[in-house]
């Protein structure tokens, strides 16, 4: 930025422009940062029940996730896969949403080859089940293990991404999916690329738990 400011005279619209993406980008990726820094503050060594939540509708959910996610990145093929049948659970809906925005950006950012994203919504037994997947090349299987702890080290030991957003964004979309009492996972899928799977207790479920 200060260099656009500076130069005005001596750039031209494409320099201009490139730089100002650039900041762009850093810029945003600062605001996410902070968001899962604010979140794991908020919701750390809290109980569950601490969170603040309502019945939410999935649909609703995914929804906002898909309006912004394709605003920040028109070119990727987004798939959505969401029951006939509403899916209400009680959550605290922003943070949720910040789940699945850091599962996808963590896609966006770190799926080698991908070319489509796919986000699978289905209930299984007491849970609602949201699924983020990509076709690009899966995850390194060193990394499995420890993928949610904040800092990821390969199978030499050294670290792997510790200075970018996939570390403290999954250890907060894992923080969070505990706090609402669900659980998530990792793994590569046998056609290629790699699933990110969370469960949320449905509504119903939650009511029955807390009479």
């Amino acid at each position: 930025i200060s260099t656009v400011i500076d130069g005005e005279g001596s750039l031209g619209t494409e320099q201009r422009l490139a730089l100002l993406r650039d900041a762009k980008k850093d810029a945003e990726w600062l605001v996410r940062m902070v968001e899962n820094l604010l979140s794991i503050t908020r919701i750390s060594g809290s109980e569950p029940a601490n969170i603040t939540r309502s019945p939410e509708l999935m649909e609703e959910i995914i929804g906002e996730c898909v309006t912004n996610f394709r605003k920040r990145c028109p070119d990727i093929c987004l798939n959505v896969r969401i029951p006939d049948d509403p899916v209400c659970v009680n959550v605290d809906a922003m943070l949720i949403e910040q789940v699945i925005m850091n599962l996808l950006d963590n896609a966006v950012h770190h799926a080698e080859g991908m070319t489509e994203l796919n986000i699978d919504v289905s209930v299984r037994r007491k849970n609602a089940v949201v699924e983020v997947s990509d076709n690009g090349k899966g995850l390194d299987p060193s990394i499995l293990n420890d993928i949610f702890k904040g800092q990821l080290s390969g199978g030499n030991g050294q670290l792997v991404d510790g200075n970018k957003f996939r570390g403290i964004g999954l250890a907060v979309c894992r923080t969070i999916v505990n706090a609402h009492g669900g659980r998530i996972s990792a793994d590569n899928l046998p056609r290629g690329g790699a699933i990110f799977r969370f469960t949320l207790p449905l509504e119903d479920e939650e009511n029955e738990h807390q009479g």
